[in-house]
């Protein structure tokens, strides 16, 4: 009878487990296949979870490493969570197993531009005799892009322009000559742009977020906070809508709303740019210096290449007494961004506390 009680509550918890880990006792134990698992990801994802996401695509992988979709799609995760190195890994092994290059290509070139291998995109990034209007338009984009991280801003807005009559239907030419117009000090123009990508494709998360950074440059911060919403409602995977909207949210200094969008981007992703650099910038404003320094390091260890992070380092060290590396990351920030009053005073605040008045 003892051995019947004890067999009894054994099962129960285990019931109790199964419950509480919100999966039944079928479906924990279930053996998948490779493409049940991708499946299974696939639902994941379009729910913004992205560790389940990885998991499944990685639990597919282990029953069959020769799995192209599986890889693909992990190559593309990586690419959302700006991960170049893993994106380009995953990308050229589903290459290997016989994904054409025309559905890679794209892929392969943005995980590139993630690790500034700008050179890269212009010398292995090509368009050919039998890719689709689409995909050249894209690609002169991607050179565009390039063209702009190595400072050859002239160069990069010719080739938006050119990307956008090879196909006036890609909104990522409208951002970049948006971009452009912003630069010839024409915020009409830019806003046209965005406009017109946004009469394109009403839902696009990255145009709704580009609208959010335009009315954010002008102040407008509920206009801003409104627009990363609605990129965020439309695509709960941007986490560059989510960390843009906590960075508004902090400058309203509405830190109760912030720390929930830090909670998220601490949930909902696998650690990212933006999980640091909220974590970062909250305890930032809330005078935890060394809480920030942490996140931080975070940051520069995982994302070296975020440049808004730069910036944020050098506030942060110069707060913490550190004016070496607030003086090193303020430099780097300003060879990209020369003309951000922002860090030309705090370069001078550096300079003037070091003695060099």
């Amino acid at each position: 009878m003892d051995r019947i009680r004890k067999t009894a509550v054994a099962t129960a918890i285990a019931m109790a487990l199964a419950v509480a880990a919100g999966v039944s006792g079928c479906d924990r134990f279930r053996n998948y296949t490779d493409q049940e698992h991708v499946q299974r990801a696939k639902d994941y994802q379009s729910k913004g979870d992205l560790r389940a996401t990885e998991i499944e695509l990685k639990n597919a992988l282990h029953k069959n490493p020769k799995n192209a979709e599986a890889r693909l799609l992990l190559g593309e995760l990586y690419l959302t969570l700006r991960q170049g190195a893993a994106a380009e890994n995953e990308i050229m092994r589903a290459r290997e197993l016989g994904v054409s290059q025309e559905a890679t290509i794209v892929s392969l070139g943005k995980a590139y531009l993630l690790q500034r291998e700008f050179k890269r995109v212009l010398d292995d990034i090509k368009a050919t005799a039998q890719s689709s209007a689409k995909n050249a338009s894209r690609i002169e984009a991607l050179h565009a892009d390039a063209l702009l991280g190595m400072g050859r801003a002239k160069d990069a807005c010719e080739s938006y322009s050119q990307a956008n009559s090879i196909d006036s239907s890609n909104v990522e030419a409208y951002w970049g000559l948006a971009f452009c117009a912003i630069g010839h000090k024409d915020p009409g123009k830019a806003r046209q742009s965005l406009e017109q990508a946004l009469k394109l494709d009403a839902n696009d998360d990255g145009t709704l977020q580009r609208l959010g950074d335009w009315e954010g440059a002008f102040g407008k911060l509920d206009l801003a906070e409104n627009y990363y919403s609605k990129a965020i409602q439309h695509n709960p995977l941007n986490v560059e809508a989510l960390t843009s909207r906590a960075v508004v949210r902090i400058r309203e200094l509405k830190l109760d709303d912030a720390s929930k969008d830090a909670l998220a981007l601490r949930k909902s992703v696998i650690p990212s740019f933006g999980t640091y650099y909220v974590d970062a910038l909250l305890n930032y404003e809330k005078k935890q210096y060394r809480a920030a320094v942490d996140g931080i390091e975070q940051l520069q260890k995982y994302y070296p290449g975020y440049v808004p992070g730069w910036l944020l380092a050098g506030f942060v060290y110069f707060e913490n007494g550190s004016l070496t590396l607030a003086e090193q990351y303020t430099d780097r920030y300003l060879s990209v961004r020369p003309y951000d009053t922002g860090a030309i005073g705090l370069d001078a605040l550096i300079l003037m506390k070091g003695g060099q008045t």
